[in-house]
């Protein structure tokens, strides 16, 4: 898809699928920051992503560019081509929120190569001004022992702090997999204690329907938010629910309204699961422009 055909997505008025009652106890909230991951856009080039990131007024979160994942195998962010790739950024005007990596901290991830991916994916962070980094725990992997697994992720959540001290880089820990219920994200919050880390909320991966509760316990944490729809609530019950296009299920139009009453103010993120369900979900010429009108009564 050329550029041109990129910016004929943008949606032509402000209006959102869903309905009214999207925003009827939430109302606008002028703080939230709103942008896209490229997890939803695998086949776009970085022009094609800045294209359709500065016609709708997104800022862009990195997890992918065409076929590489991991942030420091993607071309347009290696050390030749990382002056060139910033000022195209500077000359779309668009804001890269975050950096998806694939450290995990959960033991079964070798802790040299966890702390190997955040040090690298931290110098590209700083050359582009990208204050945030997502991580992972990912998997309880022996309920006998996930209190000594929890000690075992902040004591290498902690080490990776440590890379990153003296800049504004933010490690974000991914509500994911067996990481996902406020207690255990409270204690890590509190047992790295380092204003380097803080918590990325994905709110398909609450282990409580309880969403409220759940951000009340972290809500000093939270910095950052995945948004995604779903025909379940909560999918850590009994089993995942479908993923659909933004208003087609009820968690984001559960989510969206609470958020805006409660003020927050970070960046929600639209993470569409393209690159992991290709033959499954369509494609960000649908996915994004449906995105960008759900939010319109939110910006």
């Amino acid at each position: 898809m050329n550029s041109e055909a990129v910016m004929s997505l943008r949606p032509a008025g402000n209006e959102q699928y869903g309905g009214d009652e999207l925003h009827a106890d939430g109302g606008k909230v002028m703080g939230m920051k709103f942008s896209f991951s490229t997890l939803g856009c695998p086949d776009w080039t970085l022009e094609e992503i800045l294209d359709f990131a500065a016609g709708n007024d997104l800022g862009v979160e990195i997890r992918g560019i065409g076929p590489n994942v991991n942030t420091a195998d993607i071309t347009e962010l290696k050390p030749e081509n990382i002056d060139e790739t910033r000022a195209m950024i500077g000359e779309h005007g668009v804001k890269i929120v975050g950096l998806g990596t694939s450290a995990f901290f959960d033991g079964h991830m070798p802790f040299p190569d966890a702390l190997h991916e955040v040090d690298a994916a931290a110098v590209i962070a700083e050359r582009l001004g990208v204050s945030m980094l997502r991580i992972f725990g990912d998997q309880i992997w022996d309920e006998r022992i996930s209190a000594d697994i929890l000690r075992i992720a902040g004591d290498g959540i902690r080490a990776a702090c440590r890379l990153v001290e003296g800049t504004d880089i933010r490690l974000a820990l991914e509500v994911h997999g067996q990481f996902n219920s406020a207690e255990q994200l409270r204690w890590l919050l509190d047992y790295v204690a380092s204003p380097h880390f803080a918590v990325l909320w994905d709110i398909e991966h609450t282990a409580t329907p309880d969403y409220r509760s759940f951000y009340e316990t972290l809500k000093d944490g939270i910095i950052h938010i995945h948004l995604k729809d779903s025909t379940k609530l909560c999918s850590c019950l009994d089993g995942r629910g479908e993923l659909v296009l933004p208003g087609d299920g009820v968690l984001m139009s559960e989510l969206m309204p609470f958020l805006a009453g409660c003020g927050y103010d970070g960046w929600a993120s639209f993470e569409w699961e393209k690159r992991w369900h290709r033959t499954t979900l369509p494609g960000p010429e649908v996915a994004f422009p449906r995105f960008v009108k759900f939010i319109g009564p939110y910006r």
